[in-house]
């Protein structure tokens, strides 16, 4: 997955901020398993991860989700992306980080009408560096699976 971004720099979270993941229930019911990387996540652990960005000798063409066509939709409407490969210096191409949702309603329309997949409250701790897109989707390098009760379905 790659967050792509005209901001040039990181932020720091002056507090909590409250994030959204689309997510699945993990085989052990204790956590949620992200539908893309297959990642679980555990109940209070702060997980860490180094954000990188993609070096424009190591871009390699599309790197926009296909199911994801508001932030295609975007892009094109602001920058003049075109999703063809190309190269847009003016932008951010951030390829690891740990990937969330700013707006709840932004997450639901991801889940909505996939079976198996909710909608599940995350937070990005005060002083973690995140960046932000134009479209509500956002990459930080700590992120922690706070409210969780023990899945009974």
């Amino acid at each position: 997955m790659c967050l792509i971004t005209k901001k040039k720099s990181f932020s720091i979270a002056k507090e909590d901020i409250k994030v959204w993941k689309a997510m699945r229930i993990a085989l052990d019911r204790d956590g949620y398993t992200s539908p893309f990387q297959y990642f679980t996540y555990r109940p209070n652990i702060l997980y860490k991860q180094p954000i990188k960005l993609i070096p424009k000798k190591e871009f390699v063409g599309r790197t926009v989700c296909a199911f994801d066509t508001y932030v295609t939709d975007y892009l094109n409407k602001n920058h003049g992306y075109i999703n063809n490969g190309e190269y847009i210096p003016a932008l951010i191409y951030i390829r690891e980080g740990l990937h969330s949702i700013i707006y709840k309603d932004r997450a639901e329309r991801i889940v909505n009408g996939r079976q198996g997949m909710y909608v599940i409250e995350f937070v990005i701790p005060r002083g973690s560096r995140y960046y932000e897109d134009g479209t509500g989707l956002c990459v930080s390098n700590r992120l922690i699976l706070k409210k969780h009760k023990k899945i009974c379905v």
